[in-house]
């Protein structure tokens, strides 16, 4: 298979909340760059997108730059989600967030073999809190 084609793949499945995992090598690793973390397996990252995309947040990535190369995927997008799970104390709000975010992924022809994530946790959590904080100040109107 070719990048393209592995990543076409991956992406339908993701949008189609499908099982993406089919795309991962088995031994496939995830770096937060941000704090150097990293989660190994095939299940174990399949589980820690899905976690993000459908446990703590509904949400999505809009997709504003892809590059494509032999091996080698840039990602610029927004990850865009309601708050619906519980995340680091925090009880789920229902509020939006839009948080910018880049990944980029290794890709041979087995699939995709390492993720690097510059989505920063803690830009999450703050524009989490932000968007909390905006919600409960919102005036609200009275029906008399």
């Amino acid at each position: 298979m070719t990048t393209r084609s592995i990543m076409q793949g991956y992406f339908t499945a993701m949008v189609e909340r499908r099982d993406f995992s089919q795309f991962f090598t088995a031994d496939v690793v995830w770096t937060t760059m941000e704090s150097g973390e990293q989660i190994r397996g095939r299940g174990a990252v399949r589980d820690h997108i899905g976690d993000a995309q459908t446990r703590i947040f509904d949400a999505h990535p809009e997709v504003i730059n892809l590059v494509v190369d032999d091996g080698v995927v840039a990602l610029e997008a927004l990850f865009v989600g309601r708050h619906i799970g519980e995340v680091a104390g925090m009880e789920p709000s229902g509020v939006d967030i839009r948080v910018p975010y880049t990944m980029f992924y290794r890709v041979t022809d087995e699939g995709i073999t390492e993720l690097h994530s510059y989505l920063s946790p803690s830009v999450v959590l703050e524009e989490l809190h932000q968007a909390t904080l905006r919600a409960t100040d919102a005036p609200t109107s009275t029906v008399l």
